[in-house]
């Protein structure tokens, strides 16, 4: 299968000839998802190898890497420029960006978790919708335990409902903005937009933050 290129332009729109290999890199069966750049002028992206299994191309989950500003890998970046991420089963991820500190923030959305079906029974139902879902690492590639749980931190919008994260930003303060697609009983062409602070609680914008886990954020019909 066909791995994706990236290509670094000069200010005038040519193709900047001492980034990478003349200007564009690439790794064999590896497809690019998402990119940014961090302060310091390091190229991060979200990328997925591919394989072929059992006669069909199959991804993987994902994994950060970094490139120096020159288009080399960063091997000072998890381990020789790649990071695996810690994803919960089922979870995903599809935008990727870096704080003042260089330190990687992903965002992508995972299944809620399965409800009792009642106060007396031991037996769990199946989960109905997905959640939002951010993953931060440090500058090093690892799991950043100062973030949600270990690295992770969730919110939503209650039972039977779905996020998609699309775009994942940084705001002047330095807070977390998710932004993704959004369905429920209510809704089921619309959009969701969350903030998260520093730490990993979600915030909704103007309110006190809540713990991850917690519905918080805003909800608005197209």
């Amino acid at each position: 299968d066909n791995p994706s290129v990236l290509v670094r332009l000069g200010g005038d729109g040519s193709i900047d000839q001492g980034f990478a290999a003349s200007g564009f890199f690439s790794r064999p069966f590896t497809r690019i998802s998402d990119v940014a750049v961090t302060p310091g002028g390091k190229v991060v992206l979200l990328a997925r190898t591919i394989e072929l299994v059992k006669g069909e191309w199959v991804e993987s989950e994902g994994m950060a890497v970094r490139l120096r500003a020159n288009g080399a890998l960063d091997r000072s970046f998890g381990q020789g420029g790649r990071a695996e991420l810690p994803l919960p089963k089922d979870g995903s991820v599809a935008a990727i960006a870096a704080d003042s500190k260089g330190r990687v923030l992903l965002a992508g959305s995972l299944p809620q978790k399965p409800r009792k079906k009642a106060r007396q029974s031991s037996h769990r139902s199946s989960p109905s919708g997905r959640d939002f879902l951010v993953l931060r690492l440090t500058a090093t590639g690892e799991p950043d335990p100062g973030f949600g749980r270990n690295g992770r931190a969730t919110t939503g919008f209650g039972k039977e409902t779905s996020v998609l994260a699309t775009d994942v930003l940084l705001d002047p303060a330095g807070r977390i903005v998710v932004g993704g697609k959004f369905s429920g009983p209510d809704a089921d062409d619309a959009f969701a937009i969350v903030r998260f602070l520093g730490g990993g609680a979600s915030q909704k914008s103007g309110k006190a933050g809540r713990k991850p886990g917690k519905p918080r954020g805003k909800r608005v019909r197209r």
